[in-house]
């Protein structure tokens, strides 16, 4: 719908088009990723949950290097802007025939295993299972809590960032006495899904080995220790993600800026596998995609808010930055005394 909608010069077309997106992004941070760890537990592929979602940033970053450079090449032979979104027309119809052929559905437990669950409790009583707490509960859980607000902010600050990395560039080039020329934004953007690319190398290899030395010392599933390997690296992300925001508020050089904003996309790479980690092993699987999607509610009205009180004009950006940066700031404190808590 949205490729579509850059064809049509109507407003209500427009409106519509974002709230299907809204919806279809809603659906894919939250049934993707319950169904993603349903699967992986269905097919028994072991522990390794970590490793799996950092692949998968891994792969999502190849893929969007790809299509950085692509699209920089079809607006090239092209000569408009809006090639690359009809390109995108082709993939999404690729992924809906992978999706429809080869993705198979969780319905959750049937009826033949509801009733072994129960006639294991009359032989044998036992506490509630996990599957049985009420999101009530998990809600109630400061651990999920705490993952709510640092989703939140992180990845509310992450979209204000990719609505105002344009301008925050273009606004260094204005203030610079080189050229004014276009921006090659595909190469641009490929270089900062480079950064996340790296960052999700660079989680592999770091957790695969922290996860190794903790299994020759512990073998308990009931350990916290990788939960809180995983928290200690999502503080540090969320003190990085700070920095930048604060430095890219006042950019002094198109330089500064370009690498600030690669450090923080590099942040974002390795925060996807540490979340969807931390997510994974908090939450149970009946209630995960309830859990995700409520998670969006604050995410989508803070995103809302903050541009709403954004402004207009190219310095818009510094405002919503400086706030960025104070929020992350506050959620690493946060975070902090929750994690010594707990």
């Amino acid at each position: 719908m949205f490729p579509g909608c850059l064809l049509i010069n109507e407003g209500l077309t427009l409106v519509l088009g974002r709230v299907l997106g809204g919806l279809s992004t809603s659906l894919l941070f939250s049934v993707f990723e319950s169904w993603m760890v349903a699967d992986f537990e269905a097919r028994g592929l072991g522990n390794n949950l970590s490793g799996m979602f950092g692949t998968m940033s891994m792969v999502n970053s190849l893929v969007a290097i790809a299509s950085g450079v692509v699209s920089e090449w079809l607006v090239g032979i092209s000569g408009t802007k809006k090639a690359p979104f009809m390109a995108s027309v082709v993939v999404l119809a690729v992924a809906f025939g992978v999706i429809a052929l080869s993705w198979n559905e969780y319905y959750g437990s049937t009826a033949t295993e509801a009733n072994a669950k129960k006639d294991d409790k009359k032989k044998e009583p036992s506490p509630p299972k996990s599957n049985t707490t009420t999101l009530s509960k998990i809600l109630s859980d400061p651990k999920i809590l705490c993952l709510g607000l640092a989703s939140t902010i992180f990845e509310g600050s992450m979209f204000l960032f990719v609505f105002f990395w344009t301008p925050a560039l273009r606004s260094t080039i204005t203030s610079s006495s080189s050229s004014t020329s276009t921006l090659p934004y595909g190469v641009i953007f490929a270089s900062f899904m480079a950064s996340c690319l790296a960052a999700s190398l660079a989680f592999n290899t770091f957790m695969s080995g922290a996860s190794s030395s903790s299994d020759n010392t512990q073998q308990d599933k009931k350990t916290n220790q990788p939960v809180l390997t995983h928290t200690t690296l999502l503080l540090i992300l969320l003190g990085i993600s700070s920095v930048t925001f604060f430095v890219s508020a006042h950019p002094s050089s198109e330089q500064t800026a370009f690498w600030v904003f690669c450090l923080y996309e590099a942040a974002v790479g390795a925060y996807w596998p540490t979340m969807g980690t931390l997510k994974g092993r908090l939450i149970d699987d009946g209630i995960r995609s309830q859990v995700y999607g409520f998670l969006r509610v604050p995410l989508n009205v803070f995103v809302v808010v903050s541009l709403m009180l954004a402004g207009d004009g190219a310095a818009g950006f510094v405002g919503v930055f400086e706030t960025c940066g104070m929020l992350l700031s506050g959620t690493v404190g946060v975070l902090w005394v929750a994690r010594s808590a707990l």
